[in-house]
């Protein structure tokens, strides 16, 4: 009698947690299904969470810094950390602002990893940039910018859906 007074509490403990499971790997699909979306289309926003230059100085943000991608439009606020080679005499701007076409797109999945390799270029009045965002398809990413005038930065974060944003000429 008490063997089946446990088994019967051990079925009504075990039946959430096995119900659990479906839920997260439903989720998992869900976010997978809308990075792609996403990324395909070619509108998402990366909003920046960290910064690794390439001296090695990491830096936790506690402001909001993205770069929003708008059918091959660009348009960046993001915080730079490193070594300028060349700056317009007397310029207050320290970080990568521009609202630019995107040149040169191109996208790439890597089924066996899991992760979208986006790269394109933009041309901005006095740098041209080279831009590298890669995207799990969890949504973490990672943006790499290689500049004419600055040393090459990373940004780590993540991908999220365009929420009424557009960019604006």
């Amino acid at each position: 009698m008490r063997l089946i007074g446990f088994l019967i509490v051990g079925m009504m403990l075990a039946n959430p947690a096995l119900a659990q499971k479906p839920d997260k790997a439903a989720r998992k699909a869900a976010k997978a299904k809308e990075i792609s979306e996403m990324v395909t289309n070619g509108r998402y926003r990366f909003i920046a969470q960290k910064v690794m230059s390439t001296s090695g100085r990491n830096v936790n943000l506690t402001s909001e810094y993205d770069l929003i991608v708008d059918s091959l439009k660009a348009k960046a606020f993001l915080p730079f950390f490193g070594r300028a080679y060349s700056v317009d005499y007397g310029s207050q701007d320290g970080g990568f602002k521009f609202n630019e076409k995107a040149e040169n797109y191109t996208m790439s999945f890597d089924e066996k990893k899991g992760i979208y390799q986006i790269n394109f270029q933009v041309k901005t009045k006095n740098d041209q940039l080279q831009v590298f965002l890669s995207v799990g398809i969890g949504g973490y990413a990672s943006l790499t910018i290689n500049s004419n005038n600055r040393e090459t930065i990373s940004y780590y974060g993540e991908v999220v859906a365009l929420q009424k944003e557009t960019i604006k000429t």
